[in-house]
Formats: structure tokens, C-alpha cells, sequence
């Protein structure tokens, strides 16, 4: 098992508090207003469920992560993978399956070799002009940081791992946990 995974298996109860209640209204704003009445959204990285009980309210969701602690966070009603995104591309069944993927501070723990091969998985389990948010923290930096890996990127060097997707927004903001991140907000499309 790789470091960031066993870290977050470990201080599941502790990220979890800490993050349940951050104000998102400016990454939902954006994300949301891409989707139409009903849309199935994967929400790629579930961690403390936050981001899945607001969607609830008014999108079919299904929610991933491979720590199971996180899982646990989600209503029962809520269809659920207990996988890793890098698994995704493995599971055609997925394939075509979803109107969006919400990846909110996701996949900046995928190592950089494997992260194109991620961004292909999702392109797949999306629908034809499907949606996706992701985002990163903004800059260069790749490499263990905090007991967990993470690899930052820009605008520009997000085009390297994207493959076919059309990048339809991005904006840079800083952290809603106050802290002193800028993160980099991208919505893609799988245009045909």
C-alpha cells in the first residue's frame, strides 16, 4: 500500500472533521452550472462526504474512494466504489456510465506516471459530452509533502495529462480551509 493511502486510512476520523463543513459554494457554483436536472455525478474521492451530501439534494450520486473509513461518511442510499481511481480504466462496466465526475483535491495524490492513465479512465466512465471538475494545488512542485505524495500543476501543465479532453474553464483560488494554498480549478469536457 502506498504512503498517502495508508496516511489517509490512518487519520480518516481527523480529515474528516476537518473538512466536513468547508464553504464550496464558489467550486459548486462552478461545477454545477455545467450539469443538467438529474445528472449522475461520480464523486471521485468521497473523503469526509461532504461534497456528496450537498449534491444528493438534487443529482444521482455515486461515490469513490479506496479507504473505506471515508465510505462510511456517505449516506446509505448512495451507490458506492471502494476502489482507486488508477482502477477505474479496469472496469468497463463503468464505461459511459456517468454525466460528470466531481474530483475535488483528488488526483493530486496520483503519482505523475500514472495520472495520464487516470484522466483516461474518466474520459471512459463519462458519458459523450460529460463533465469534470478537478483540481489541484497550483505550481510545480511533485513529491511527498506532509506524509502524502502530491504533484501540483498550472494551466499549462495540466494539458500534459488530460489526453482527449477540452478544457473548458479554469480558475485559481485560494484555500477554503484558509491556509496558505492557491489551487488550480479545471472543468473538462469529453467532446465528440
Amino acid at each position: 500500500m502506498n504512503k498517502t493511502l495508508q496516511y489517509y486510512k490512518e487519520h480518516a476520523l481527523e480529515y474528516s472533521k476537518k473538512t466536513i463543513n468547508t464553504n464550496m459554494t464558489q467550486t459548486y457554483e462552478m461545477f454545477e452550472k455545467y450539469l443538467q436536472p438529474h445528472a449522475h455525478i461520480l464523486d471521485l474521492g468521497c473523503g469526509s462526504g461532504r461534497d456528496t451530501k450537498h449534491f444528493i439534494n438534487n443529482y444521482n450520486v455515486t461515490s469513490l474512494d479506496p479507504v473505506k473509513a471515508f465510505l462510511n461518511n456517505v449516506p446509505k442510499n448512495v451507490n458506492k466504489l471502494n476502489i482507486d481511481a488508477l482502477d477505474l480504466i479496469k472496469h468497463e462496466e463503468l464505461f459511459n456510465s456517468f454525466d460528470a465526475i466531481f474530483a475535488c483535491a483528488s488526483l493530486l495524490h496520483i503519482h505523475k506516471d500514472n495520472l495520464k492513465e487516470v484522466f483516461l479512465g474518466c474520459y471512459k466512465i463519462l458519458k459523450d459530452e460529460g463533465i469534470m471538475y478537478v483540481s489541484f494545488k497550483y505550481g510545480d512542485y511533485v513529491g511527498m509533502r506532509d506524509d502524502r505524495y502530491y504533484i501540483d500543476l498550472t494551466e499549462e501543465s495540466i494539458m500534459e495529462y488530460i489526453g482527449d479532453f477540452h478544457l473548458v474553464e479554469t480558475k485559481v483560488t485560494g484555500d477554503n480551509l484558509q491556509r496558505d494554498n492557491r489551487w488550480l480549478n479545471c472543468i473538462l469536457k469529453k467532446s465528440m
